[in-house]
């Protein structure tokens, strides 16, 4: 018996953040009414906003800096930061007071305190079996918005700016 009661996990807080402000905020454990939570808002609210930005991703008449600015300005604060209201069990006026440093330092809680590979994984599954759709990878979203081959271009372009910098700062051998 006490085998088992070793085994049950009763802590509620995996970790503490410092607030600007030096406030402690407790980040809880990831619960199953949580992970609900976030598939819900993801398969109603997120899934009208990809429906909405999509448009915007797919135009390949705009680049990648100026899709995300597009993206962004169609986004409203509240729809940002819910799905940290929901894993931290605050409202979304609290969620929304939040730095981007601090919202960092609780992604990182998370991520050194759970497998979140796997609980995304399952996200992605529990999603597929309520809405029967495919949820996007970050990886998806990240190409929609800036195309490898855009990457790729980008890349050259700044590699010859650099490279042309270089020739233009050396000295020429009249000038030595």
């Amino acid at each position: 018996m006490e085998e088992i009661l070793n085994r049950l996990d009763d802590k509620k807080i995996i970790g503490k953040v410092t607030l600007t402000d030096g406030a402690k905020l407790s980040v809880p454990k990831l619960s199953l009414s949580k992970i609900i939570g976030v598939v819900k808002f993801i398969g109603t609210d997120g899934a009208r906003l990809y429906a909405d930005i999509r448009e915007l991703l797919l135009d390949e008449s705009v680049g990648g800096v100026e899709k995300l600015t597009l993206v962004m300005g169609e986004l409203k604060e509240n729809q940002l930061i819910r799905i940290f209201s929901i894993l931290l069990d605050i409202d979304d006026e609290e969620a929304l007071s939040l730095d981007i440093n601090e919202m960092l330092d609780v992604l990182l809680v998370y991520v050194e305190k759970t497998n979140i590979k796997k609980t995304f994984l399952q996200v992605r599954t529990l999603y597929k079996a309520l809405y029967n759709k495919e949820m996007p990878t970050f990886k998806d979203l990240m190409n929609d918005l800036f195309p490898p081959e855009e990457l790729e271009k980008a890349k050259a372009q700044a590699a010859a700016q650099q490279q042309a910098a270089q020739v233009q700062a050396e000295p020429s051998h009249g000038e030595k």
